[in-house]
């Protein structure tokens, strides 16, 4: 699972193009496994413990989410940054 000081920590990376990728496609791998995993015990759970689950999933989401949010405001950031950077470069 992901928290926001995972995606901050890493974020940093060189290639952030390729780590958004990355984070996307993990989080898509994951959400799929998670929903293979409840529709596979849905039969175990009566109603009630569905609701429960299905509420803890989709906070889970929202999670994600923002993490991803979080993540695509620091690549616009360092976009800016290289930009203003290449920006010096040329002046000199």
């Amino acid at each position: 699972m992901y928290t926001r000081e995972d995606v901050q920590g890493k974020i940093a990376l060189p290639n952030t193009t390729g780590w958004t990728s990355l984070l996307m496609t993990s989080f898509r791998d994951e959400m799929r496994d998670r929903v293979v995993r409840v529709k596979v015990k849905q039969a175990e759970y009566d109603p009630e413990d569905f609701r429960t689950l299905r509420s803890a999933f989709d906070e889970e989401i929202r999670m994600y989410e923002e993490c991803l949010a979080c993540a695509e405001a620091a690549i616009g950031r360092l976009t800016h940054l290289a930009e203003q950077s290449a920006d010096l470069g040329t002046d000199r």
